[in-house]
């Protein structure tokens, strides 16, 4: 599949700021792809957003977008030529328009029978059809999104970047509305970058997770890659809970003491394993290695807090058993669902 936007080595630094806002990104986006930036605030997201717009100028590194540069050392594209659409945290909508009006905005330059067909695509395409004469204080959250959104493709952009559009909402509307804008991306075939910072929306949406840290991109995969297989202890505490645990030399092999097991790397010098608190298997056992110190009832499962090998384990348990604070314990973990990292920063 062929790219449609290109990054390389792309940085941006504010005057004064103790480190670079976006250094040295490099990244590749196919047509049609939705790629999501995570990461904590302050991690660089909405910069590289705006870079890409052409909102800021970046200090170092070329954008491509289709094989054309819109930055370099040497030339810069206006971000009303760039063909890229955004979609910001508070809709941006004007409030003396109707929503007809809205998403007509981008459309000037068409004949007005095209411009009125495109509409109507938009309209339909959003469920926005029989409010097209309401004002935007007319509509719910939802409905002011995909307006929002309805504006951005109308004019067919190559990109469609979207900064923590949620943000605004609470979670449980956020999330009705994240699932049906993801549906729409999806059907309109548009090539897509979508910050965030919560991992749930990510998880979601995404066709590759592009996690950044301090201006960093520090790691890119598939959601599944980047949950099961972080490389950082970073990336693994941001997609959700997890366990690092000591890896150590033992008799030529590498073993992790809080599991009482080998572990499989081909990393020179491993020191931890990440293990997720719902793939720990904990067991009762009358003389077992590790003691239950604490227990939480979470709904869905009871969260175990369990000290093995010197090491605070958290176990999600969702089977049978009642354990009790000083139980005797033997804990497990299935290989494939153990993986070993040599940087714990």
């Amino acid at each position: 599949m062929s790219a449609a936007l290109v990054l390389r080595d792309v940085t941006k630094q504010f005057r004064n700021a103790e480190h670079a806002a976006v250094a040295n990104v490099s990244l590749e986006v196919s047509v049609g792809e939705v790629i999501t930036i995570l990461g904590e605030s302050g991690g660089g997201k909405s910069t590289l957003l705006r870079l890409i717009g052409g909102f800021e100028l970046p200090d170092l590194g070329e954008i491509l977008l289709n094989g054309e540069t819109l930055n370099s050392p040497q030339m810069f594209c206006a971000p009303e030529s760039r063909g890229i659409s955004m979609v910001f945290q508070g809709h941006s909508l004007f409030p003396h328009m109707t929503v007809r009006d809205n998403i007509a905005y981008g459309l000037h330059r068409m004949k007005s029978s095209a411009r009125d067909q495109e509409i109507e695509r938009m309209l339909t395409l959003t469920e926005l059809s029989g409010l097209q004469q309401r004002y935007p204080h007319e509509l719910s959250g939802g409905q002011q999104q995909r307006v929002a959104i309805a504006r951005s493709l109308a004019p067919k952009p190559s990109v469609m970047l979207l900064d923590e559009p949620f943000s605004s909402l609470d979670r449980t509307l956020a999330t009705q509305i994240r699932n049906d804008l993801a549906d729409l991306m999806r059907r309109s075939g548009a090539t897509t970058l979508w910050v965030t910072h919560t991992t749930e929306d990510a998880m979601a949406i995404s066709d590759r997770i592009a996690v950044m840290h301090q201006g960093r991109l520090v790691q890119l995969g598939t959601p599944e890659s980047v949950f099961c297989r972080p490389q950082t202890r970073y990336v693994a505490e941001l997609l959700g809970p997890a366990n690092l645990l000591r890896v150590q030399q033992q008799d030529g092999q590498r073993f992790c003491p809080a599991l009482a097991a080998m572990v499989e790397t081909e990393l020179p010098t491993p020191t931890h394993a990440v293990v997720r608190p719902d793939d720990i298997v904990c067991e009762l056992r009358k003389d077992g290695p590790a003691t239950v110190r604490r227990t939480a009832f979470q709904g869905t499962f009871m969260e175990l807090t369990v000290d093995s090998a010197s090491e605070q384990v958290r176990v999600h348990y969702r089977g049978p058993e009642r354990f009790a604070v000083g139980d005797s314990v033997a804990l497990s973990a299935p290989a494939q669902r153990v993986w070993v990292i040599s940087d714990p920063g």
